[in-house]
């Protein structure tokens, strides 16, 4: 959690407070963590977790370097940050910078609308399609087998059985390219606490292929429904497979080979759009990419702020606060508001 880990980095701040008081720099309590040679996560299950902190003050340049372990209630090492260096200063100085300098690095996610993709036959190239929905991954299997593709259908949550299947796609040293099919899912608020299972299950692929040295023979393309908001009339009907564009980011960073893109398409385009929905799924292609519900494609860039408002997008729609709730609101400043 966000929130959680920025925690565990302020205490480097604790560790320091006593040293840094010693040269007069009462009042000076907002540490902005900037780097970490190395992060390594054990996960254990816990309930509270404790910080162990070396740190080190440079007095000159009010740069606080150190190493933190953190532990639960078990004693057990959960997770270790090495050389984190963070630099000390006040609110008012922080505010005065960011206003005065750091504008032009405010950017805002945009989506340009771009050429579509041209449907051609791939060669040499088995399909694994990947779906949490037997009736949506068997459209899929469908459409592909229209257009010459050869393709087979694998349950998302049936580990064992999707495991042997892709060994033995990749037996022949072809490629084999998964394409990762999540059906649109309505949820309540309720549901949003927890976790995607077909998150868990494309990290348990991950590690399947990488497990069996199958990194070079085998591309995944990731394809949400409902989970971006292109248009502004559009909604997001698929919140929690949001996840997985954070997800695939990594991937890309960690295992570029396997990825091979994420694209958002509607479902009813199955049946409406079939030549360009197929062109999208054959194609290899690592754009973050989405279609519309007329077809049209759109790719996410970054937008500096000072340009996204003259594209005439507003960067933040009118906030509307409801009666039947509590709001915590918190910065980057080291205060609440």
């Amino acid at each position: 959690y966000p929130g959680m880990i920025d925690s565990i980095l302020q205490t480097i701040l604790c560790a320091a407070y006593d040293e840094v008081n010693k040269d007069g720099w009462e009042g000076q309590k907002t540490i902005i963590p900037y780097y970490m040679s190395k992060i390594i996560y054990n996960y254990k299950e816990s309930k509270n977790l404790w910080c162990k902190i070396k740190a080190v003050v440079d007095h000159e340049s009010r740069i606080v370097t150190g190493d933190i372990e953190v532990y639960n209630e078990s004693g057990e090492l959960i997770l270790t940050i090495k050389n984190s260096m963070a630099k000390i200063t006040d609110r008012n100085s922080l505010l005065r910078e960011m206003k005065s300098g750091y504008s032009s690095c405010y950017y805002h996610t945009n989506w340009t609308e771009a050429e579509p993709v041209k449907l051609i036959v791939s060669e040499g190239i088995k399909f694994a399609v990947v779906s949490d929905d037997a009736v949506y991954g068997e459209k899929v299997v469908q459409l592909l087998g229209e257009k010459s593709e050869e393709a087979v259908l694998l349950d998302m949550y049936s580990v064992e059985d999707w495991a042997d299947t892709i060994k033995n796609l990749a037996a022949d040293k072809k490629t084999v390219k998964i394409l990762w099919m999540c059906a649109n899912e309505q949820m309540n608020m309720e549901q949003m606490n927890y976790q995607p299972e077909s998150l868990k299950a494309l990290f348990n692929m991950v590690q399947t292929i990488s497990r069996n040295g199958l990194t070079s023979l085998c591309k995944i393309k990731v394809v949400t429904c409902g989970a971006q908001k292109v248009n502004h009339s559009d909604s997001v009907t698929s919140l929690k497979q949001s996840a997985l564009w954070g997800f695939m980011k990594v991937l890309s960073i960690e295992y570029l080979g396997l990825y091979d893109g994420i694209t958002d398409i509607q479902e009813e385009l199955l049946e409406s759009k079939k030549d360009i929905v197929a062109a999208e799924l054959i194609k290899d292609s690592k754009d973050e990419a989405a279609l519309d519900i007329n077809g049209k494609r759109f790719v996410e860039n970054l937008v500096k702020s000072s340009d996204y408002k003259k594209l005439g997008k507003k960067p933040l729609e009118e906030i509307k606060v409801s009666e039947e709730g509590t709001y915590l609101i918190t910065g980057g400043t080291g205060a609440v508001g």
